[in-house]
Formats: C-alpha cells, sequence, structure tokens
C-alpha cells in the first residue's frame, strides 16, 4: 500500500529546522511593529474624523457664511489630510513619517495640558507619550530601517503572538484617541 499523500504530516513542518538571524530578529520586534501600524491606523481613524467635522461645520456654514468658521473647517480638513498622511506612513513604517508624527504627538500632549477636562489631559498625555516612545525608541529606529523592510520580507511567516499587555496598550490607546475626540468636539455638538 502506498502512502496517501492527502494525510496530514506526523511531524511539524518547522521541526527541524532552526530559526534564522532575521526569523529572531523579526520576533524580537513584532510587537513594537503591530503597535507602531495600530498607531498609524488610528491616526488614519482619527483623521477620517476631522475630515468630517471640518466638512460638518463648513456644510453648516452654507445658509449663514462667516469667514471665521469657514476658516476653521478648512483647518479641520488640513490637519485631517495631514494626520490621514502620517497615519499611512506609519501604517507602511515609512521613515519619514516619523518626524509628522512626533511633532503631531508633542502638540497632543500640549492641547491635552492645555484642556480642562481631566479624560482629555489623560488622554492627551497618554497618546502623545506612547507615540514618541515607540517610533524613536531604540526598536523603534530598528523597526523604520531599511534593514527591517528587508527581514519582513524574508520572514513573511513569522506571525506575532498577540500578548494580553499589547492588547490592554491598544485598548488604552483606543480610549485616549476617543477622548481627545470626545473633548476636541464636545462643543461643537452642544
Amino acid at each position: 500500500m502506498t502512502e496517501n499523500p492527502y494525510a496530514t504530516p506526523q511531524t511539524p513542518l518547522d521541526s527541524n529546522v532552526p530559526d534564522t538571524d532575521e526569523e529572531r530578529l523579526r520576533r524580537l520586534h513584532i510587537n513594537r511593529e503591530k503597535l507602531i501600524k495600530a498607531i498609524g491606523f488610528l491616526f488614519c481613524l482619527t483623521a477620517i474624523v476631522v475630515i468630517l467635522a471640518g466638512l460638518g461645520i463648513a456644510i453648516d456654514q452654507l445658509s449663514d457664511f462667516s469667514a471665521y468658521q469657514l476658516l476653521g473647517a478648512i483647518v479641520f480638513v488640513g490637519i485631517g489630510a495631514y494626520m490621514f498622511f502620517i497615519g499611512v506612513g506609519l501604517w507602511l513604517l515609512q521613515r519619514w513619517a516619523k518626524l509628522p508624527a512626533g511633532i503631531f504627538a508633542i502638540l497632543c500632549m500640549a492641547y491635552g495640558l492645555a484642556n480642562p477636562l481631566l479624560a482629555v489631559k489623560i488622554g492627551g498625555v497618554f497618546f502623545g507619550f506612547l507615540v514618541i516612545a515607540l517610533i524613536f525608541s531604540p526598536k523603534g529606529e530598528m523597526i523604520f530601517s531599511d534593514r527591517y523592510k528587508e527581514i519582513i520580507l524574508a520572514t513573511r511567516r513569522v506571525k506575532p503572538r498577540s500578548k494580553a499587555l499589547v492588547w490592554i496598550f491598544f485598548g488604552l490607546l483606543v480610549l485616549s484617541v476617543i477622548a481627545l475626540i470626545a473633548g476636541t468636539y464636545g462643543d461643537f455638538i452642544r
């Protein structure tokens, strides 16, 4: 009797293959990589909300023209486009996105400290600090390097193992962005 070619393997496929240096390096940095990509995604989501708010202000001013509010709408759309641009750069791990993201994180921290709402203070400072800590740390420098991009291409089979701590940080990050959005747009809703 011949072997069944459709039978499941009796041993794991990778049991005898040792990790290469690239795979070890990717496993060491993959959680940070995923957090940076998640921050890029949050930048994009927040940008969409900011752009929609700017368009809402502009549409609201069509019947009752006010140059200052129209200028505010243009500023909102511009900030939203800037945030979306940063978010895409972070999602794609582009080196040029580090500086604009750092500047925006500092602005978020300053806005959070200046805002009287406690949730916005905590959210703005936490979000800004987290972005700066993730992007400008030694691991962040490695993730944005050209060498790491080559490692990503060479180690496509390496997948992240999400730890509870990663999900907690991501949840706190989402909550801080929600707090920033609520504090910013709370005046427009009233």
